[in-house]
């Protein structure tokens, strides 16, 4: 009720606003004194890009590049990714801890919210040491070169992120072969035409996906030879017995075991900068995935610009953990293992399913794994940010609005005074402390990218979580390289600068609206051009010619589709994508990635996909609700508790009411009349890369959502006209 939220306010105001206003009035001088925050307000002010003096194509583009420069560093000189291996080995130290992981003492399965699934009991992290990895990955090396693999040939990785897919990539890497990546969670399509495109013969997976391979067989014509990388005997014996004759089976222990641990450096392989080293396919938001070629230098070109983001600590490397748990077939986080692997941070592998003490993939008592790990680095996608948030507000929610709203005021607080140049010890002693142990207790900066994050959810994790919050932007066809924040850079909604070398292209598209001569910031499309860049897509020479181009400048450039806004520091804000854009029947043009994004932040929604088109005045919404709010919707409708909530999704009562309390929020977040959905369709479904309606980074598949929703949109527009 009203009077009753203004009576807590009130309560709120007098019993702690009051008493910090006067506290802060008394103390603000110690801490001008002490924090001097004209220093930090300064660095906030940076510049982080300039403007290009080329020979640009036209008076429709504005070219920006990075101001950044590099630490004095052993990985300038390096030109490969193992020459830069055997220069790591030699600069920390054989007995340096690396790499860190934790091996399954059992499993069971456990119904969850009526879905089955697999609970594991896990040992402490053990942890290897730059030896050791060194070790593993000679070993491997030669026993790919005992079953006949050789330099040029393709090795595929078809497996969920692990210490051992690590190693086998830098092996593949280090012994002149081609690195061929694919998603673990590609539907059948996908994972027929990446292996048949490359016409791979040689692939390393996991005991669950080899099973789904063999299933395949019969559309695999190259393959060769699995390699497992989590196998016990017995699964050896029945991998063995289902899989053609044709095709040997092989353990990572086998590979590893009578392997020269001097592999490599009794067998040098010669490896020029030039030669092809990776075929990365991307998610398959847009479709088919395409295969990402990557040589010697465009990948060391992108580990060596990400000196640059992390120039203020790069020498202390050795104090920082990094969380890896994001899929390795994704470039920016091969690319970031890959570096903070090189520079000497130690990374302890994890699990989405197993990550904290809450995770619905561990079995009771078994510690989640930032728990032990405490890690000081992370990244992390924006919707599983915004299920973060939706949690703390849940938890809070019931504790009472007297919890929700204090909470609410110590976040703006926060967020206040650092926007100042100040930092609130105190504050995130008393009440901020409790939300870091969610994350280990010791993060210091957390990392996203991979899609939009709205402004809301970045500031109140920064404040909740107390971390230094970088955004980053970029693509498989661009590398490592793209842009990101630094950790000076304090707005919001951003994705910074560029990095170290890359150069950004912003180009006028008259049909979406957005020009380089707007007020009062230029937008347009973001062209990036830089040595990351990726030679081109593989076997697909008119899609080359569609994105990839050379300029009247001679600078090779590439065509993201992105639209972004260029600001007078030097960042950019991504604002749009020419995919996402649409026009309605009577001639509106409207975003349907800003609109999602908003409407993602509200506690009724755990994800949704706007449908709109030229045909229609209004757009529909296709939405996956927050299960706790259909559970209050069934019992005010139905006056019933019921574990099966099923047929709630469809009944037209609950609907509406889940559409007025969806509009309300659209309103009050600043939508416009013809960007809020006239109807939605209410699934009970798990939008996971499992189920191929997103992708690994939880992008939408729009074109797959469409067609498996085909009836349902049909009849919700029907219904509207």
């Amino acid at each position: 009720m009203p009077w009753r939220d203004l009576l807590v306010r009130l309560a709120l105001f007098i019993l702690v606003a009051i008493p910090i206003f006067v506290f802060d009035i008394l103390t603000l001088i110690v801490y001008i004194v002490w924090q001097q925050p004209w220093k930090r307000l300064a660095k906030y002010a940076q510049i982080r890009s300039i403007p290009e003096n080329v020979n640009a194509d036209d008076d429709q583009s504005i070219v920006r590049r990075s101001n950044k420069h590099l630490p004095d560093h052993f990985l300038l000189k390096c030109r490969t990714i193992g020459d830069a291996l055997d220069e790591a080995i030699r600069q920390h130290g054989p007995e340096t801890t690396c790499i860190g992981y934790r091996d399954v003492i059992c499993t069971e399965t456990a119904q969850v919210d009526g879905k089955e699934i697999n609970r594991y009991k896990l040992t402490d992290y053990k942890w290897l040491t730059f030896g050791d990895l060194y070790d593993y990955i000679n070993r491997f090396g030669h026993g790919l070169n005992r079953i006949g693999v050789q330099k040029g040939d393709k090795v595929m990785i078809f497996a969920e992120t692990s210490a051992r897919w690590l190693i086998c990539g830098q092996s593949i890497i280090k012994n002149g072969s081609v690195l061929v990546t694919l998603y673990s969670t590609l539907g059948d399509q996908g994972i027929i035409h990446g292996m048949e495109q490359t016409e791979v013969e040689y692939i390393i997976t996991s005991v669950t996906l080899a099973r789904k391979l063999i299933r395949l067989k019969s559309s695999l014509t190259c393959l060769k030879h699995i390699i497992l990388l989590d196998s016990t005997e017995e699964d050896l014996v029945e991998l063995k017995e289902t899989i053609d004759s044709n095709v040997s089976v092989t353990s990572f222990e086998e590979m590893i075991h009578s392997s020269n641990a001097n592999f490599f450096t009794e067998n040098i392989v010669s490896v020029d900068e030039n030669d092809l080293t990776i075929i990365m396919y991307t998610s398959g938001s847009g479709g088919i995935p395409k295969g990402v070629m990557m040589t010697h230098h465009n990948f060391m070109s992108g580990v060596k610009s990400m000196l640059s983001l992390v120039h203020f600590f790069v020498h202390e490397m050795s104090r920082h953990t990094y969380v890896a748990y994001l899929p390795l077939a994704h470039i920016l986080e091969f690319g970031t293992e890959t570096f903070l692997m090189l520079v000497g941070c130690k990374i302890g592998f994890s699990s989405p399913h197993t990550i904290t003490d809450l995770s619905v993939g561990l079995m009771p008592g078994t510690k989640g794994d930032v728990t032990l790990l405490k890690p000081t680095l992370m990244a992390s996608v924006p919707l599983v940010l915004d299920r973060i948030r939706k949690a703390i507000y849940a938890r809070l929610n019931s504790k009472g609005l007297f919890a929700v709203r204090l909470f609410e005021f110590v976040i703006e607080y926060k967020n206040f005074w650092e926007s100042k140049g100040f930092r609130t010890p105190i504050m995130d002693a008393l009440f901020l402390s409790k939300f870091r142990s969610i994350v280990g207790g010791r993060l210091e900066i957390l990392m996203t990218g991979g899609a939009p994050l709205s402004a809301d959810t970045q500031k109140f994790i920064r404040a909740c979580l107390n971390v230094t919050f970088a955004q980053g932007y970029g693509s498989t066809e661009t590398g490592c390289g793209g842009l990101f924040m630094d950790e000076n850079d304090y707005t919001l909604a951003k994705v910074g600068g560029p990095l170290y070398g890359i150069k950004v292209k912003v180009v006028d598209w008259d049909e979406g609206g957005y020009r380089t001569t707007d007020y009062p910031n230029a937008r347009g499309e973001i062209h990036l051009a830089s040595d990351t860049l990726s030679i081109g897509y593989y076997k697909l020479d008119q899609l080359n010619e569609e994105a990839y181009y050379v300029g009247k400048d001679g600078v090779r450039w590439f065509k993201t589709g992105d639209i972004g806004e260029l600001f007078p520091n030097g960042t950019f804000k991504i604002i749009d994508r020419k995919k996402d854009f649409i026009k309605l029947q009577f001639g509106e043009y409207i975003s349907l990635g800003k609109i999602e994004t908003k409407l993602k932040t509200s506690y009724l929604v755990n994800n949704v996909c706007i449908v709109g088109n030229s045909l229609y005045k209004w757009v529909i919404a296709i939405i996956v609700p927050n299960p706790k709010v259909m559970r209050k919707l069934t019992l005010a409708v139905f006056n019933h508790h019921d574990d099966d909530i099923s047929e709630s999704y469809d009944d037209d009562r609950i609907r509406r009411i889940f559409l007025d309390k969806l509009t309300a929020f659209a309103k009050a977040n600043g939508l416009r009349r013809y960007e809020i959905p006239r109807d939605v369709i209410l699934v009970d479904d798990d939008w996971t890369p499992e189920s191929g309606l997103v992708t690994a980074s939880f992008k939408l598949k729009r074109k797959n959502i469409e067609q498996y929703y085909s009836d349902a949109i049909g009849k919700a527009f029907a219904k509207l006209d």
